[in-house]
């Protein structure tokens, strides 16, 4: 027989099953509910007469309404059941991927560490080598304290052409090695053509004989011995020679005949003064322009000349001369200013330097030179500027007339100052 007590207790199973409905399935648990309902409603019978039908009823709702709420629970119980599951089967990922994360911030903290400790090892390292080289070259510049100096370049010319002693014996005989050094402007064009013709009468025929006029360091690389004897002229002192070219190597054996030309002006000093010292001959500006000419006599005990071989060298200085000043880009300045068609006064033509050109026949001049006069062969200097060959006294007339100055550059007029 059923009692209230006994309800109570049916009751309280309920509430266990319903705690434990969260994990079993719904489908099971409604018919463990329904078998409930109807042994609750078998048991009407034996219900005490002082519980009402009211109350029954009241019984059979609030078992209605806890049926639904089970049902509601096993639902929602289910959906964090998933919900759950699904978190702890995500967790494990998002617990390695911090792990990585973690795991490579570390070692790149790592990495920085020890590349910062290297840079202080070799940190270290240098500044203990640079300590010890500047030991060691503190050493060496104790060592050196007594050791001499080593020589410029300048200061070893200028020593050697101090020092310089020629082992030539006068007069000079072939083979000729002559060496003219002028200042620009100082009639030097004319001292190597002089010399180059002294050298074609005093060599022995069939002899060859090499000749530059060049007035840079291109002497350089040059086979001056496969000649027999050699004329060269240079603005350049000797100093500033390459110590492999030939021109040191021919001076340091003594054997260059060294000649010179120079403005006597009290204005020339230093190298070219003590050019002077060592120079067989000095070519002084001012007694050229007084008498050219007179300068072949200078040269006559040099080289032992005859008076047949400074007449020869004498006609041939003196068509050359003619051809030197009137004809080419470096002509007297007198004679371009007349081509430029300056006013040249009598005053002017009275002067020393005043070449004449007017009354000249340059053609006939240039077939004289062409020649050999006096037996001499003219070796042209540079054809660019200088004459070579017949119709070339013709050819630069007519480029100064177009207005070409001193050297191919432009005429200035006739007031500018020319070389």
């Amino acid at each position: 027989m059923t009692t209230v007590k006994s309800l109570k207790k049916q009751h309280t199973r309920q509430l266990h099953v319903l705690k434990a409905g969260s994990r079993l399935s719904i489908f099971v648990m409604l018919p463990l509910v329904a078998v409930l309902y109807i042994s609750t409603n078998n048991s009407e019978r034996s219900i005490p007469h002082f519980i009402s039908s009211r109350s029954t009823h009241s019984n059979e709702q609030r078992l209605i309404h806890t049926t639904n709420d089970l049902t509601e629970a096993l639902l929602e119980g289910k959906k964090e059941s998933i919900l759950q599951k699904k978190k702890e089967e995500a967790k494990p990922f998002t617990e390695k991927k911090e792990f990585s994360h973690h795991k490579v911030e570390k070692e790149s903290k790592k990495d920085e560490r020890n590349k910062t400790e290297e840079n202080k090892i070799d940190e270290r390292h240098k500044a203990k080598n640079e300590k010890k080289k500047h030991v060691e070259d503190k050493i060496e510049k104790e060592n050196k304290k007594d050791e001499p100096k080593p020589q410029k370049e300048k200061d070893y010319w200028r020593e050697m052409l101090v020092k310089y002693n020629s082992t030539l014996e006068l007069p000079l005989k072939p083979p000729y090695r002559i060496w003219a050094f002028g200042q620009p402007r100082t009639g030097s064009t004319f001292l190597l053509h002089l010399l180059d013709a002294i050298v074609s009468v005093k060599s022995p025929p069939g002899s060859k004989v090499f000749f530059s006029g060049f007035q840079g360091n291109s002497h350089e690389g040059r086979h001056w011995y496969e000649n027999d004897s050699f004329v060269i002229r240079s603005h350049i002192p000797p100093y500033y020679y390459n110590e492999k070219s030939e021109a040191r190597k021919v001076f340091e054996e003594g054997k260059v005949a060294i000649f010179t030309s120079l403005k006597d002006d009290g204005k020339t000093t230093g190298t070219w003064r003590r050019m002077t010292k060592h120079a067989l001959y000095t070519q002084w500006r001012e007694n050229l322009f007084n008498c050219s000419i007179c300068e072949v006599d200078n040269y006559k005990d040099i080289f032992n000349m005859t008076n047949g071989e400074v007449k020869r060298v004498k006609e041939y200085m003196k068509t050359y001369e003619i051809i030197r000043k009137c004809c080419g880009l470096q002509m007297s300045k007198w004679e371009m200013k007349r081509l430029h068609g300056c006013n040249i006064t009598e005053a002017d033509k009275k002067r020393p330097d005043y070449p004449h050109c007017e009354l000249i026949d340059k053609q006939e001049v240039e077939l004289k030179l062409a020649g050999n006069v006096g037996g001499i062969p003219h070796h042209a200097q540079d054809d660019q500027f200088n004459w070579k060959w017949v119709g070339d006294c013709k050819k630069f007339d007519d480029r100064i007339i177009a207005g070409k100055g001193f050297n191919g550059g432009k005429f200035k007029g006739c007031d500018a100052k020319i070389l």
